[in-house]
């Protein structure tokens, strides 16, 4: 089922109003996220009125532009305006959908992790620090949502049936080097860190400098990874092609 922006706002109050039972993923976070959630003691969930709706414009084509808007709606997000929330949702969704499947593999399962992405947002959103840049902030609670959720799973030991795990997106930078089915057999044969700095750089678009900062790493060590990560898949056509 695909849910919206204001499917995940109305589970934002039905958390504020209701005990909430805690899980498995709670306690992961409560020892290893603090940086996600130092701001959240005592939140309150702000409640939709029934007020007209801000109209907010399309998000630009220019990235520059486009991470403005982003900035301006988190900015308008935190003082409180839930057509901000709404804006930054429809914005970001396809993209993090992406980004959430490379590592569930499962579209049901990364449409679930995107409504927890928005939920855990909702609790930082004062910890973000306006005229930053958005993406790069949002893609690292996106990060920790989804590696929790691994986690939890692999506790339970829990496991998706083969026919839910199709094969990795291939970046379109990466379509000249070989027929698609040959990269993506080999871009699942590298390690996960290698993975998602081509996921991120290549197929997401971020930058090294945006990649360093969802990945926690410098944004040189990004370039050499995608560099290091590019020529073992050039080396590995070359030993094929022998």
């Amino acid at each position: 089922m695909r849910r919206s922006a204001s499917d995940t706002i109305a589970i934002m109050n039905d958390r504020t109003e209701q005990p909430r039972r805690r899980t498995h993923t709670d306690a992961d976070t409560d020892g290893e996220a603090e940086n996600i959630r130092r701001d959240q003691a005592g939140y309150t969930a702000d409640h939709v009125t029934s007020r007209p709706r801000k109209a907010y414009p399309l998000m630009a084509v220019d990235r520059r532009a486009e991470e403005q808007q982003l900035i301006e709606l988190m900015i308008a997000y935190q003082k409180g305006d839930m057509d901000a929330f709404t804006g930054l949702y429809e914005a970001l969704k396809r993209p993090l959908i992406r980004y959430l499947w490379t590592f569930v593999r499962n579209q049901t399962m990364a449409e679930d992790l995107l409504q927890e992405t928005f939920l855990q947002l909702h609790r930082a959103r004062q910890t973000y620090t306006p005229s930053r840049p958005v993406r790069p902030w949002i893609y690292a609670i996106t990060r920790h949502v989804a590696l929790m959720h691994l986690r939890t799973m692999r506790r339970r030991k829990e496991v998706l049936p083969d026919e839910d795990l199709p094969e990795i997106p291939v970046p379109p930078e990466m379509d000249q080097l070989a027929d698609r089915a040959t990269i993506q057999r080999l871009l699942g044969t590298l390690p996960r860190a290698a993975q998602e700095v081509l996921i991120l750089h290549h197929l997401l678009g971020l930058s090294f400098e945006e990649v360093g900062q969802v990945l926690g790493i410098a944004q040189g060590t990004a370039k050499v990874r995608s560099h290091r990560a590019l020529k073992k898949i050039r080396e590995h056509l070359i030993e094929e092609g022998a």
